[in-house]
């Protein structure tokens, strides 16, 4: 069982005067913690496997096959767009809470050759 996230808190990523990440992230015990408070291995390794499922999950698309031509041309053109996403990207679109922890891991300033 992996950690999981709890959207129960919103909090506005793009305010300039946001401080703390205060949206809470649910470990694999079951124990929930406020992801300003994780340490930074810990958010550092929640970003690496968010990202590992969000490629995960990617790989498993298959390419879309539709009768009407317009149809066809619209999931073909989601389907490349999702395939040319970096990992940060395809996280943040699969899995919401990627953003909270990437807002929290800028703040520490972090280096990011370490994700």
């Amino acid at each position: 069982m992996s950690d999981m996230y709890d959207y129960d808190e919103i909090h506005d990523l793009h305010d300039p005067g946001s401080r703390k990440q205060t949206k809470r992230w649910t470990q694999k015990n079951g124990k929930k913690i406020r992801i300003c408070d994780m340490d930074d291995q810990h958010l550092r390794n929640s970003i690496k496997m968010l990202r590992r499922k969000a490629i995960k999950m990617r790989d498993g698309v298959s390419y879309p096959m539709f009768n009407g031509d317009i149809a066809q041309f619209h999931a073909e053109q989601g389907y490349d767009n999702m395939m040319e996403m970096d990992d940060e990207e395809l996280a943040d679109e699969f899995c919401p809470i990627h953003e909270y922890l990437m807002f929290e891991y800028r703040r520490r300033k972090l280096s990011k050759e370490d994700l």
